[in-house]
């Protein structure tokens, strides 16, 4: 039982390039909210790159948060 708990964790936690990953994703198919908190897990997991920045202020953008959006934006 513990193997499988131990197994699970492991399938949900994810580096930064996962993250990113599963924002774009998000993003694509139009899941705005989704895409935000997988670009912000991305940076909390260490991400540091314009991309990662670039996607999150699209999809805040897309939610209509526009000053976050620029924000992120100008910090990428």
């Amino acid at each position: 039982m513990l193997g499988y708990a131990l197994l699970l964790a492991a399938a949900h936690a994810s580096g930064p390039q996962e993250r990113y990953d599963a924002g774009l994703a998000h993003a694509r198919a139009g899941e705005h909210t989704e895409a935000v908190d997988a670009f912000v897990e991305a940076l909390e997991a260490g991400a540091r790159d314009p991309a990662v920045y670039h996607g999150l202020g699209n999809a805040l953008w897309r939610l209509e948060h526009l000053g976050p959006a620029t924000a992120a934006w100008r910090r990428g």
